[in-house]
């Protein structure tokens, strides 16, 4: 959804949040998962760029414990306050208005950061990827994930003009490729990339697929007897139990180089 790269200029950032909110229901393991990955300890700080509502620094906050700080920084000021109302109560807890190309913390002041679904709608996400490494403590961990929309399928027999949707929904979005070019960022940022894992999202709602993926505005777009028919068949086909859509999600565990030994002379 291209809103994303600006939700407070949107006008819509309640329809954004429930947007958030759809989306973390089905990618709920994959969620806990990359939390898992950065390995903290109690104690840690923890960073989560692009927090939306702040559930994720939520969970971030329950493994670095009472004496840790689990910090979200996002550039909504709008999905802050929202974030605030839910986890603020925490003392763990530390919501931060800020463009994920600048973050506000000095070098090496975190052990471990996450970013999720915010690479595909950021202006420069190899820049924004330098920047986590740049926060992160030596052997900490980075951990991302992104779709890549050219993954989406659908079941039906109308390929090409699946195919003329797909097309559609990614030019929406300003990086929909961002998935497949997570180990490039990490390796341009000099992360030491320890695992690249693929996960398919299905859905097996025509509703749910419409509300997250705009499969509407798409067909509107396209302005097409052809989608307007392929429409009508997702629906059908949902009535009959045998609607499926999926999409390919892409998550990358790295973690900062160590500091490098003093030469002997």
């Amino acid at each position: 959804m291209s809103g994303f790269q600006n939700v407070d200029a949107t006008g819509a950032s309640a329809e954004l949040a429930a947007y958030l909110d759809a989306a973390s229901t089905i990618a709920e393991p994959h969620k806990r998962a990359s939390i898992a990955a950065l390995g903290l300890r109690r104690g840690d700080r923890a960073l989560d760029v692009g927090c939306g509502l702040g559930d994720e620094v939520r969970l971030l906050a329950d493994q670095v414990g009472p004496n840790g700080i689990a910090f979200g920084v996002d550039l909504s000021e709008h999905l802050l306050e929202a974030a605030r109302a839910r986890h603020g109560h925490r003392r763990s807890i530390r919501f931060i208005r800020a463009d994920a190309h600048r973050l506000p913390f000095a070098d090496r002041e975190v052990d471990g950061a996450r970013i999720e679904r915010t690479l595909q709608h950021v202006a420069d996400p190899a820049a924004v990827v330098r920047e986590l490494a740049r926060t992160v403590r030596p052997h900490g961990r980075i951990v991302a994930i992104e779709p890549d929309w050219h993954t989406l399928v659908f079941t039906g027999k109308d390929i090409a003009t699946t195919h003329a949707v797909v097309g559609d929904i990614a030019a929406q979005i300003r990086h929909p490729a961002a998935g497949r070019f997570l180990p490039a960022w990490c390796d341009s940022a000099r992360l030491v990339i320890e695992r690249f894992e693929a996960h398919a999202i299905v859905l097996r709602s025509f509703a749910l697929a419409d509300q997250l993926m705009r499969l509407g505005a798409a067909v509107d777009r396209l302005a097409t007897s052809a989608a307007e028919a392929w429409r009508d068949e997702q629906r059908h086909q949902d009535v009959r139990g045998t609607f499926a859509a999926s999409i390919t999600s892409f998550m990358i565990v790295a973690s900062a180089p160590g500091e490098q030994p003093e030469m002997i002379r």
